[in-house]
């Protein structure tokens, strides 16, 4: 393999170009040119690619060819979540008639419902959100699927510059004080994502989730102390706990990771 694309260089795309980068040529795909030097200066090969419905507006030919594996880190937009499976469609097409043999899809967890039972999701879990948006996010999942390609659900994203203990600090009348959390840090999204590269079994699904499971509650007043932030204020009148956990134990099994526990 000597070639990697990853169509979407945002948070998570860029640190995983640049981890890439120590071993492979990497192109990287932005809908803004003013992000061409963050691209560079990650060791990515910037281009500008927009991606429609029907059709992927920019240089996409350079981005497309010669290329080992195609990672797609494109969460759908809130204001165009109906056309993200045509756009997923697109991207498949465009990728058979380069040749691109692995596609690799991050996803999410909110393809699983929340529910007073707090159940346990597994990989081999079938969906079951019934939300608009989740809808539109499984049927993006299956068509990676007929394909054999690879889907990685992951949970809510941390990392150094990014906690959303930030966009909960101050507010009040929080929901869900004792569902649990689902969340991951951004080193071990990255780590996954690299151990793909290299695999080559039939399991297709994977989570991406750390494996404690604080509550919601707990977590972010705790981070929010360190932080030294406002708190976040919770509802009290709440008796239930509608939530879901996620377990990611036969990712780390089959990909041989463990994850980092959740600390604030």
């Amino acid at each position: 393999m000597k070639t990697v694309s990853i169509l979407g260089c945002g948070w998570l795309g860029i640190a995983l170009g640049k981890k890439l980068s120590e071993r492979f040529y990497v192109k990287g795909s932005t809908t803004q040119i003013e992000n061409f030097n963050t691209l560079e200066k990650s060791g990515i090969t910037p281009f500008c690619l927009n991606v429609l419905p029907h059709e992927i507006k920019g240089n996409s030919a350079s981005f497309f060819k010669e290329t080992d594996v195609l990672f797609i880190c494109l969460p759908p937009g809130k204001q165009e979540i109906a056309d993200y499976p045509k756009k997923i469609k697109t991207i498949i097409k465009t990728s058979k008639a380069f040749n691109i043999p692995k596609l690799i899809f991050t996803s999410s967890t909110r393809v699983f419902l929340d529910t007073d039972l707090i159940p346990t999701y597994t990989e081999n879990d079938v969906p079951n959100a019934t939300g608009n948006r989740a809808k539109h996010i499984i049927a993006a999942e299956n068509l990676i699927l007929n394909e054999k390609g690879f889907v990685v659900r992951f949970g809510g994203l941390l990392g150094t510059d990014r906690h959303p203990v930030h966009f909960l600090s101050g507010k009040t009348q929080i929901t869900k004080p004792n569902a649990p959390v689902n969340l991951i840090q951004q080193q071990d999204c990255v780590r996954l994502l690299t151990q793909l590269l290299s695999y080559t079994g039939k399991q297709q699904v994977f989570h991406g989730v750390a494996n404690n499971h604080p509550t919601r509650k707990d977590f972010y007043t705790q981070a929010a102390l360190q932080k030294k932030l406002n708190l976040p204020q919770f509802i009290k009148t709440e008796i239930t706990a509608q939530g879901k956990i996620i377990n990611a134990s036969l990712t780390e099994k089959i990909l041989d990771l463990s994850f980092i526990n959740l600390t604030p």
